[in-house]
């Protein structure tokens, strides 16, 4: 199918100028570099360009420790899972938590079970 054919329109000058608007005040995301990329600019000498956002910088948290593996359902066991015939052996209810609240609850639900 064309775009035509897709429902494609032109803008009106309404939407135009609406859309002109929105796009004006985004700022780009910024493109944190990765190790590769820091090799390959140490490599050629480069320094990484400076931008300038309104938006503040977010950190990752780095976790104190690795996550440990989890172990695999057997197929069986997630097949009568999927299908329901096998008893689910704990729940939790989340709702109506923040995040905060929401992180602690699953953490000691994980600890009993």
């Amino acid at each position: 199918m064309s775009e035509a054919k897709r429902g494609s329109r032109r803008l009106k000058p309404e939407e135009r100028k609406l859309w002109g608007e929105i796009m004006r005040s985004v700022a780009p995301l910024r493109r944190q570099a990765g190790p590769a990329d820091q090799i390959s600019s140490q490599a050629t000498g480069e320094t990484a360009p400076s931008t300038k956002s309104h938006a503040p910088a977010r950190s990752a948290a780095v976790p104190s420790r690795p996550a440990p593996r989890l172990e695999p359902f057997e197929r069986r066991l997630k097949q009568r899972l999927a299908r329901g015939s096998e008893p689910i052996d704990a729940r939790i209810d989340l709702h109506g938590k923040t995040q905060a609240e929401a992180h602690a609850a699953l953490l000691s639900f994980l600890r009993r079970v």
